[in-house]
């Protein structure tokens, strides 16, 4: 039995045991971004969310997490300080490699986990490609943490209704993960 879910809190031989002993290997690959959200939530937001539901299902699943992709396809919001981000082309790059370097190691399940609306966009790249390449016994895919979401839930929670970005949804998952990553006294979403 495994210590932790967390790929990079385990130690080797406890990776190796999980690969020997599962039927279906599988790792969940959190993919977020480090920029702006309001004035109210931290940077990390997009990496947080996808992390902690990756945590959270892994041992339902009989999974493992990767560590958190914090940088991503944000190029919408350069300029804004202490903004990093990837291009599309590289992060489908990232995605197809890790994918690779995953497969190779034992894994024949691969998910990658969206915090980020154009991420979804480059890790469907990268992960179809990498589907279509490896062999037949490995299966690649991405998706955003929303896809999960009812209609009902997107509307209230996540839609551009209920503003966007920083909006409702992001502010209530990140405060349920660490309320220390909220500041509700500064509640602009204007980026």
């Amino acid at each position: 039995m495994v210590s932790s879910r967390r790929l990079d809190e385990m130690r080797h031989p406890e990776v190796k045991e999980y690969l020997d002993n599962t039927k279906t290997p599988t790792a969940l690959i959190p993919v977020g971004t480090t920029e702006q959200h309001g004035e109210h939530l931290a940077m990390g937001t997009d990496a947080f969310i996808p992390t902690e539901i990756c945590e959270r299902i892994a041992e339902d699943v009989d999974a493992l997490v990767g560590p958190p992709m914090n940088y991503g396809a944000s190029d919408m919001h350069a300029g804004y300080e202490g903004i990093t981000y990837l291009t599309y082309r590289t992060l489908a790059t990232v995605v197809n490699d890790i994918a690779y370097s995953l497969a190779e190691a034992g894994f024949t399940d691969i998910a990658f986990i969206s915090g980020h609306l154009t991420n979804d966009w480059a890790a469907k790249v990268g992960a179809n490609q990498a589907t279509h390449e490896l062999p037949d016994e490995n299966y690649v895919y991405a998706f955003p943490y929303w896809d999960a979401l009812s209609s009902e839930d997107i509307g209230d929670y996540l839609s551009f209704d209920a503003g966007w970005h920083a909006n409702i949804g992001e502010t209530a998952a990140v405060m349920a993960i660490d309320e220390d990553y909220v500041d509700l006294e500064s509640t602009s979403t204007d980026d």
